[in-house]
């Protein structure tokens, strides 16, 4: 586990909604592991802004919706967070990478 690095996997959809100039063209979800809001909190206690890297991808979905796949990273290794920044109860395996509960 020392050399993983806390991830977190979304999505965004083109906004049906963006009635406005104003409201935004996409809009979705992220969904933040357990691994990586440990590794946020190590940063909070080091003194340090908490900061995400984020990376999308184009994508169709199976219902053939256009979408931006998104991915996080901290660039911290999850190993240097130390035992008091763990949530209570979080598993210690980081969600499956192929896995989207948004398409």
């Amino acid at each position: 586990m020392a050399d993983q690095y806390a991830k977190s996997k979304g999505v965004l959809f083109i906004n049906a909604d963006n009635e406005n100039s104003k409201a935004p063209r996409f809009k979705g979800n992220v969904i933040v592991s357990k691994e990586q809001i440990s590794a946020l909190i190590h940063q909070l206690k080091k003194g340090e802004e908490p900061k995400l890297q984020i990376a999308g991808w184009n994508q169709v979905s199976k219902a053939g919706k256009d979408y931006i796949s998104l991915q996080t990273d901290i660039k911290a290794k999850l190993s240097d967070a130390n035992d008091s920044d763990t949530i209570e109860g979080a598993s210690e395996s980081a969600p499956a990478a192929n896995t989207n509960p948004f398409a």
